[in-house]
C-alpha cells in the first residue's frame, strides 16, 4: 500500500472510531448513575390492591387476567382459573421496580432491550396495563429483557420503558410476563397416587373391556380380569395403568360444550380405596387427546371423601382438558393392549 493511501485510511479509521465512541458516550453516560431507589411506577405500590384487570399486549396478541371474587381467572381463556400467587408476585414485582440506570432514548435501539412498542412488527416487548374496578388505568409499563449479571448494586434487572416516554431504564428486580396465557393457568387437574387406586374399568370404542383390580391399598400390582388362555398380563403396562390419575396436568383447556365426546375413544370408571369414583371420557381432536372428567363419592364413601369429591368437582366440572398423549393412551386401553403371550413356566 502506498504511504499516502495508508495515511488516508488511518485518518478515516480514527474518525469513525471517535464518532462511534462519542455515540456510545451519548447513550451510556448515565448507565452508572445511582438513582437512590426512584420507583419506575411512582405511587403504584399504594394501588396494588385496587387492580382488578391485568392486560398484557405482545407482538403475538396478548391475554387478559381478571380478579373475580377472591381469585384470578384468565378472562381471555374462557375465565379459567389462574395461579393467584403468581399474579400477586407479578403485581408486587412491578410495584417494587426501582431505576438503576438510564438507557437509550433512541427508538431504533429499543429492540435491543425489547422495550419497543408491542405493535411494532417483530416486537419482543410486553406491554402490561393494570386497571382498577372502573377501568381506570392505574399503571402501564413496557417490560423488556431481563439482565441476570450484576447490574449496579443489584444482582438482577429488567429493562423497561413507560408508554409515551422516550427514555428506557434498567430497573432492579425481575418481572416475569409470558407471551401466552398457559404459564398463568392452574395446570393441575387431578393427582391420585397409584397405590390409592382400587379398580380401573375401561370400555374402549374398539377392543375388549379392560378391568384391573388392586387387592389392597399400596399393593404394587393389579389383577386383570378375563384373561384368555395362552395370554398373560404385561406387568409393566398394568403398573402404568395404575397411574392413570397420577399428576394429570392440562396442556390446554376449553369449555366442555365446545368439545364433541359423542364418539369418544373410551370411557372409564376409576375407584379409589378412599371412596372416590371418577368417570372419564377420552376423545381425539386436531391431533390431541382431550379428557372429560367427573368426580363423585361412591355409596360407601365417608365424609372426607365426599368433601374431596366436592372440591374436585368445583374445579373440573364443565371443562375439557387437553392432556399429554400418554394419559390419553392409558385411558383408552383395551384388554388386548395389556396382554402378552404366556411364557412357559
Amino acid at each position: 500500500m502506498r504511504p499516502r493511501s495508508f495515511l488516508v485510511l488511518l485518518i478515516v479509521t480514527v474518525v469513525v472510531t471517535l464518532a462511534a465512541f462519542a455515540s456510545y458516550l451519548g447513550e451510556s453516560r448515565h448507565d452508572t448513575v445511582r438513582l437512590d431507589g426512584e420507583p419506575v411506577l411512582p405511587g403504584f405500590g399504594e394501588q396494588v390492591s385496587k387492580v382488578r384487570t391485568v392486560e398484557v399486549v405482545t407482538g403475538g396478541g396478548g391475554y387478559t387476567l381478571e380478579r373475580r371474587g377472591d381469585g384470578w381467572v384468565a378472562a381471555s381463556t374462557y375465565g379459567y382459573p389462574v395461579e393467584d400467587q403468581q399474579v400477586r408476585r407479578m403485581l408486587v414485582g412491578l410495584a417494587g421496580l426501582e431505576k438503576i440506570a438510564a438507557k437509550t432514548r433512541r427508538a431504533d435501539l429499543y429492540p435491543r432491550l425489547n422495550v419497543e412498542d408491542p405493535d411494532r412488527p417483530g416486537a419482543g416487548s410486553r406491554l402490561v396495563r393494570l386497571l382498577g374496578a372502573d377501568g381506570e388505568v392505574l399503571a402501564a409499563l413496557i417490560v423488556g429483557k431481563q439482565r441476570h449479571n450484576r447490574t449496579g448494586w443489584e444482582d438482577k434487572g429488567t429493562y423497561v420503558r413507560r408508554p409515551g416516554e422516550a427514555r428506557a431504564w434498567l430497573a432492579s428486580g425481575l418481572v416475569d410476563l409470558s407471551d401466552g396465557i398457559y404459564p398463568w393457568l392452574e395446570t393441575d387437574v387431578v393427582d391420585i397416587a397409584p397405590g390409592d387406586i382400587r379398580r380401573v374399568e375401561i370400555r374402549p370404542r374398539e377392543g375388549t373391556r379392560l378391568l384391573a383390580v388392586r387387592p389392597e391399598r399400596g399393593a404394587p400390582a393389579m389383577g386383570v380380569a378375563d384373561v384368555p388362555p395362552g395370554r398373560q398380563p404385561d406387568v409393566a403396562k398394568i403398573r402404568r395403568l395404575g397411574s392413570v390419575l397420577a399428576k394429570v396436568k392440562l396442556d390446554g383447556v376449553r369449555p366442555e360444550g365446545e368439545m364433541d365426546f359423542t364418539d369418544s375413544l373410551a370411557r372409564a370408571e376409576i375407584l379409589t380405596f378412599d371412596g372416590l369414583r371418577f368417570t372419564t371420557e377420552i376423545a381425539r381432536h386436531e391431533g390431541h387427546y382431550w379428557l372429560r372428567l367427573r368426580a363423585e363419592p361412591s355409596p360407601e364413601a365417608g365424609a372426607e371423601a365426599a368433601a374431596h369429591a366436592k372440591r374436585l368437582s368445583a374445579r373440573i366440572d364443565g371443562w375439557a382438558y387437553q392432556v399429554a398423549d400418554y394419559i390419553g393412551e392409558r385411558l383408552s386401553l383395551s384388554l388386548e393392549d395389556v396382554l402378552r403371550a404366556e411364557t412357559a413356566s
